[in-house]
């Protein structure tokens, strides 16, 4: 930059630059430079506010402050223009024109293309300018709003003049436009008459005004002028009931989300993935709690995706019930908003570089689950989007730190998250999903039903017949049922495990007699909602050092006549489970129960090494399966290369 500074003014002066003087960084001591700033500055902001002049063109206007400067005549150089002086010639004053005045550029049919080009063949219409608007008579349309450098805000009551002989030295640190719209009021027609002008009018129109004055306070986005080559994003209004554990209503929400089934990859975004916890490490999380005694809490970050910002400049289009900035139909995002892709990616990043300035690290093994550097007093955390649970030594002191970061709402000891029901008891940990399975189960229509004594019927491996099957209308969604039986077996049901797996081969083309076998899984459940899932150090275990898994196989059980196989981690309870397809094809029984503890190892040594890193404790890993042959081929030393 230096140089070409220095090229630039020799060129322009034809003389050779022979010294260079520096202030050394105390630039603020130079009274003649800082009263040289302040006067460009002003003359920037009068020229945009004479001219009704968006902000967005500041670095214009200040440009044109500067030339303006250089075109006046100056006591200091016996009232010569700088220019003049620089240039040895009298500048010409006829290319001038008032600034924010209307130009006419022609444009061929031809290069009429939709971009913004630079171009010199301009027309000017000196009396126009289409950013000024008639002046209106009301009173309360807008008002600017001086605010000193004191912070001490000006009584809109009080005298111009009054404002006027305030002392010179507390100045004025920045001129802001502001609405004259009170908080109460910001709220118009968001355009969703089904939800709004319900019969629940009046909370859900509460709920809206509330995320938007956490829109207003976080900064959320800024008025822009709207550009040709940018398409702004449309928005949406979101509407949800909030319950607790017993299902009854907590809170409702209103929240305004982005259409970003419009953003373009490489254009509105580019990195999405964004990390979510295991639930095995959150079972691990709950019973290292339980056995060291530590209570376990919950916190809620209030409005998490608005304190993470965009990497992209992302434009969208007014809010639908936002009544400020009338003129205004594109605003320019400042912070992520729900419904972008890239969001809770931006936002994954923000919790973990607070954790690590509190003291907390994330585990190499689970990202989402931190713990604490100072092993004498541990604390251990699992993240999951915007709920934060966590337990150790030293509860209090994380949230009062925590708390200084977010916006937080303490929920207490952990009751309910992710759709479970935490319960604690000083024997064990207890989770069940009864509430979420009763919800499935009454959308299906799934109801005082006699269960069947097993999830799948006991002709289930004629499903996979290849006989063709009359497909009928399908009394439900199959894709969407099956994804919320896996979401249960996932958390607290794995003796759904092989059925929801088994079943989600089917899913491109489900028949009616696949369709019949998930009824009979759903009548099952309807049986099993109220079964529970423990955890804890009252759980019988040969050892505290010591893991087991256990793993079985099931010969031509999968589809293309492949191997099915079942794997579970045990330690103080069913930390993981699984049941998957094995990806070879095995000729023989002992062969398929010898492949399967493939996977049962890889979560063995995954779940060694997360223990390792919470706790600085090696454990020893014991793999069990049913299989003698399986067993004495890997005892075996003849094949060494498959143990």
């Amino acid at each position: 930059m230096l140089k070409n500074l220095i090229a630039k003014i020799e060129r322009q002066s034809n003389n050779k630059v022979t010294n260079i003087v520096s202030d050394n960084g105390t630039e603020f001591q130079n009274p003649f430079a800082e009263r040289g700033n302040r006067t460009t500055t002003n003359k920037a902001r009068c020229l945009l506010k004479d001219f009704g002049i968006d902000p967005s063109l500041w670095d214009k206007a200040a440009n044109t402050a500067v030339y303006l400067e250089n075109l006046r005549p100056s006591k200091n150089i016996n009232f010569d223009t700088p220019l003049k002086k620089w240039f040895n010639r009298e500048p010409s004053l006829k290319h001038l024109q008032p600034f924010g005045c209307l130009a006419i550029s022609l444009k061929r049919k031809l290069n009429r293309t939709g971009n913004v080009k630079i171009t010199h063949y301009v027309k000017f219409l000196p009396n126009e300018f289409p950013s000024l608007k008639p002046k209106s008579t009301s009173t309360n349309h807008k008002s600017f709003v001086l605010n000193p450098s004191t912070e001490q805000s000006l009584s809109n009551e009080e005298p111009i003049a009054a404002q006027i002989t305030l002392p010179v030295h507390k100045g004025y640190s920045w001129v802001t436009e502001k609405e004259s719209i009170p908080q109460n009021n910001i709220f118009g027609d968001v355009g969703n008459p089904e939800a709004v002008n319900g019969p629940n009018t009046q909370e859900w129109k509460e709920a809206i005004k509330s995320e938007l004055k956490n829109m207003m306070n976080h900064h959320v986005w800024t008025p822009t002028i709207s550009n040709q080559n940018v398409k702004p994003l449309s928005t949406t209004w979101v509407f949800k009931r909030k319950t607790d554990e017993d299902g009854n209503l907590s809170k409702v929400k209103a929240r305004l989300c982005v259409r970003g089934l419009s953003q373009k990859e490489g254009i509105n975004y580019t990195e999405v993935f964004s990390p979510t916890g295991r639930l095995s490490s959150l079972r691990l999380l709950l019973t290292l709690c339980h056995i060291n005694h530590y209570p376990i809490e919950q916190i809620d970050v209030q409005c998490a995706l608005l304190n993470s910002k965009p990497e992209e400049k992302l434009y969208i289009h007014k809010p639908l019930g936002y009544k400020y900035y009338p003129d205004k139909d594109v605003f320019l995002l400042k912070k992520s908003l729900y419904g972008l892709k890239q969001s809770p990616c931006f936002w994954h990043k923000v919790p973990k570089n607070t954790l690590v300035t509190i003291g907390l690290v994330p585990c190499f093994t689970d990202s989402c689950l931190d713990y604490s550097q100072n092993k004498e007093h541990p604390l251990w955390l699992f993240v999951h989007v915007d709920d934060l649970i966590f337990g150790g030594t030293w509860n209090k002191t994380f949230k009062i730190k925590i708390k200084t970061f977010f916006e937080m709402e303490d929920l207490g000891t952990v009751k309910y998250a992710l759709g479970i029901r935490i319960n604690q008891n000083k024997e064990y940990i207890l989770l069940v999903q009864d509430r979420f399975i009763h919800q499935i189960l009454t959308e299906f229509s799934i109801n005082q039903v006699k269960p069947p004594m097993g999830p799948l019927p006991s002709n289930y491996k004629e499903l996979k017949s290849p006989e063709s099957n009359i497909k009928i209308p399908p009394p439900f969604s199959f894709r969407r049922s099956l994804g919320l039986l896996q979401y249960i077996f996932q958390c607290t049901r794995p003796d759904l495990s092989f059925t929801t797996s088994f079943l989600s081969q089917f899913l491109e083309n489900p028949k009616d007699k696949h369709y019949k076998a998930l009824i009979h899984t759903l009548k099952y459940l309807s049986g099993t909602q109220n079964f529970t899932f423990k955890l804890g150090s009252n759980l019988m275990s040969h050892s505290k050092t010591q893991i087991f898994g256990f793993t079985d196989s099931d010969l031509g059980g999968g589809t293309e006549k492949k191997s099915f196989s079942v794997s579970l981690i045990y330690f103080f309870g069913a930390l993981g489970w699984r049941a998957h397809n094995q990806k070879v094809v095995a000729l023989s029984s002992a062969e398929a129960k010898y492949n399967a503890p493939t996977k049962s190892m890889q979560d063995l040594a995954w779940t060694k090494q997360l223990i390792f890193e919470l706790t600085n404790k090696e454990m020893s890993c014991t793999l069990h399966s049913d299989n003698k042959s399986a067993i004495a081929i890997a005892s075996n030393p003849v094949y060494h290369h498959g143990t």
